[in-house]
């Protein structure tokens, strides 16, 4: 009997160190503190994940950059640009000094689609246009594209766009 009594000793003792080594569990934490509007003890909203990028996301970009390139000619005040395949349609708004002044307007045009051609972007036709209805037709476009509708739905609008616009010629 006493060696039994020694093994539940052991056994015992085995016992409590292991549940001494082991420790208890660490304390509750306190849940974050609510965001503003929202009850108390909930939890912020998970941020949402960033839109997937759709097949006209590189248009959008290429456009965007073109738009800038042609901000940056002299006497640009704002430029739209809608990019499709190797063909970048520009509407810009000239500051009053183009305007008024004869043939600068064509010669503002000339230097943005050369800019816009020499930007490296893959683009080796460009139609500038600096006529309201025209530029108003391009802003509309570059809109929409924005929102999500493709180039593409807009053939027949960029088809009269490049008849009534001449493109700029190539150096």
């Amino acid at each position: 009997m006493k060696r039994r009594d020694r093994s539940i000793a052991a056994l015992g003792g085995a016992l409590a160190l292991a549940v001494s080594l082991a420790g208890c569990p660490a304390p509750a934490r306190r849940p974050a503190p609510a965001p503003p509007g929202g009850p108390p003890g909930a939890l912020p909203a998970p941020a949402a994940p960033p839109a997937p990028a759709g097949p006209g996301a590189a248009e959008e970009d290429r456009a965007r950059v073109l738009a800038q390139v042609a901000r940056d000619v002299r006497g640009v005040r704002q430029a739209w640009v809608v990019t499709a395949g190797r063909t970048a349609y520009v509407g810009i708004d000239v500051d009053a000094a183009g305007a008024r002044a004869p043939g600068r307007n064509a010669e503002i045009e000339r230097a943005v689609g050369d800019r816009v051609r020499r930007a490296n972007l893959g683009i080796d036709r460009v139609y500038v246009t600096t006529r309201p209805e025209l530029v108003q037709s391009i802003m509309n476009i570059e809109q929409a594209v924005g929102a999500g509708r493709p180039v593409s739905t807009f053939a027949a609008e960029l088809a009269r766009l490049a008849a009534e616009i001449a493109p700029t010629p190539s150096p």
